[in-house]
This record gives C-alpha cells, structure tokens and sequence, in this order.
C-alpha cells in the first residue's frame, strides 16, 4: 500500500524502497479497500497503480527493483487509463515485454478471489468494456484477445461509438 501511494513520486518511491519496503506488497494489505471474509487479492497493487495510469516508466523501474510482474493484473488495470495514446502503449508492452496473455481472467491463477460483484470481471477485454475504453480494447484486440460471446454486444457498441 505503501509504495502504491507514491507511485506518482519517484524520489518518495525509491526512497522508500531503498528503506527496504517491499514492492510486492498485495491489495489485501491495504487500509484503501476493505475485503469481505473469504476474498483475498494477492497482487502487486503498486504495478496494477502503475498500469491504470498508463505509466510505462514507472512499471518498468518497478520491476527493476524487484515487483513482481506476474503477480499483478496490470493488463486488466490498464484499461482503467482513459488517455487514448497511454493505454495503448501500455497494453502493447506489457504484452510484448512481459507477455501478458490478453484473454487471461482476472484471478491470477489462484492468488485474487473476490465474491463481490464488481463491474470488472473476467478478462482484460471485459475491463476495457465496463471501463467503455474504447482505445484498450482496440489495442487489446490488436494483441489477439479474443471476445467471449456474451461481450458480443456490448463490444460492439463500444468499439461503433467511435469514442
């Protein structure tokens, strides 16, 4: 919780992992969301910050100090960026330099379980539409997502909005 607080300050931020903080640190160790008994999120909140801002910079340095990609849902959070020429830079690196997979669901294998219904389910492609992100779902098709039928529909609204 603590390094996803300075994510936007990278002097704050290498201090304090200089100090030994470690950048690992999962959601369900956050004081910012309260997770009802039996949900757990083991990502790394400070890269799934870093994505849904769309910064390649800091994602990147904070891997190099160790965060660990594959334990992050930063593709999925990416479509959280609403800046049309970010997200899709993002989405196409993370998926070129880290290889994501853009139809991976949004349980990481095990170490995210959440039983509230949230709009954001399933995979990145369903993010980019309840995020009605038009440019990630582009950019996330371009990488080879591929639909699920009952997002048919509602793809097709977002992508024909021209938005």
């Amino acid at each position: 919780m603590v390094t996803s607080t300075f994510v936007n300050d990278r002097d704050t931020l290498s201090w304090l992992l200089d100090q030994g903080v470690d950048p690992n640190l999962p959601l369900n160790q956050s004081l910012i969301y309260h997770l009802k008994k039996g949900e757990h999120d083991h990502t790394v909140q400070v890269l799934n910050q870093a994505a849904s801002q769309g910064d390649i910079d800091t994602f990147d340095y904070l891997v190099s100090r160790g965060a660990d990609a594959s334990r992050s849902i930063a593709l999925h959070r990416a479509t959280r960026c609403l800046d049309p020429e970010k997200v899709t830079a993002m989405v196409d690196h993370l998926i070129a330099k880290y290889h994501f997979d853009p139809n991976a669901e949004d349980d990481c294998g095990g170490i995210r379980h959440l039983v509230t219904p949230f709009p954001e389910e399933g995979p990145p492609l369903a993010y980019a539409i309840a995020n009605e992100n038009r440019a990630a779902a582009v950019a996330l098709l371009k990488n080879g997502a591929e639909p699920q039928t009952d997002m048919a529909e509602e793809l097709q609204r977002l992508l024909g909005s021209g938005a």
